[in-house]
């Protein structure tokens, strides 16, 4: 009964294990194409048109990196952000 058990229990945890190696890749990519999307539906600059200048290097455009700097600025801006809560709260 107890080998029924274990085996059931290596069974279970290499599922799981392999379930994770395959969702846990998928959510940044699906959540950068929901942005994209999300992006083209409401014409907005964001994901979809952000960039960075470069005209100080001599360059006369600017690169957008696929929308890959616009997360990295989300980012930035979650950890910089102040919370303020009134004294009399």
């Amino acid at each position: 009964m107890t080998d029924l058990l274990l085996q059931i229990a290596i069974i279970l945890i290499k599922v799981v294990f392999l379930t994770f190696m395959v969702v846990l890749p998928l959510v940044p990519i699906s959540v950068y194409f929901e942005r994209r999307f999300c992006a083209v539906i409401q014409d907005r600059v964001g994901p979809n048109r952000v960039g960075i200048p470069l005209t100080l290097l001599g360059f006369r455009k600017d690169f957008h990196f696929f929308g890959l700097i616009q997360p990295m600025a989300d980012g930035i801006k979650l950890f910089l952000k102040e919370d303020f809560t009134p004294e009399h709260v």
